[in-house]
């Protein structure tokens, strides 16, 4: 058998930056040098060259989301390559966190071990799993009970529920 234009191939994705979900290294919300957790400024996105598809059933939430609860304006990147999905968002006091689920197979292990970002600059650690259900990404701390849901509705907006708000954002540029 040749496998040379197999190998061809798979240089040509090396060279491009394409690389599948498993060996690109999990994301975290810094801790930084004097005791304090937070990013500061937008980091770069995670997922950029990653070349696995979305798994069968999953929905796709891809893109920057933004939208309002009262006079709460929330905004938020959502990145998937396979199972693996990666939110950044602004937190508190102008910092950001980037929580990284390797696979949102409901399992604590393969789910985002960070910082809470309503706590920032405190390190405060949360263990989360992430579960896909129908339409909707469901986070359970622990993996014990649902707190955080994001459906992706029929008009293509997204439905986010945390700590008691209801969100409907819509994609952005």
């Amino acid at each position: 058998m040749n496998f040379l234009p197999l190998l061809i191939i798979i240089a040509l994705a090396w060279c491009a930056g394409a690389i599948p979900s498993d060996q690109i290294p999990i994301s975290h919300t810094t801790k930084n040098s004097n005791g304090t957790c937070g990013i500061v400024g937008l980091p770069a996105a995670v997922l950029t060259n990653c070349t696995d598809p979305l798994k069968a059933g999953i929905p796709d939430l891809r893109g920057n989301w933004q939208g309002v609860f009262k006079n709460d304006t929330h905004w938020e990147r959502i990145e998937q390559c396979a199972d693996r999905v990666v939110i950044t968002a602004p937190a508190n006091k102008g910092l950001y966190v980037i929580h990284d689920f390797k696979h949102a197979d409901g399992s604590v292990q393969n789910g985002c071990h960070d910082w809470a970002g309503p706590t920032l600059p405190k390190c405060v650690p949360v263990k989360v799993a992430g579960v896909f259900k129908k339409n909707c990404l469901d986070l359970k701390p622990l993996g014990v009970v649902t707190a955080v849901t994001r459906c992706l509705n029929s008009d293509g907006t997204l439905s986010f529920d945390w700590l008691n708000k209801k969100f409907v954002l819509k994609r952005v540029p």
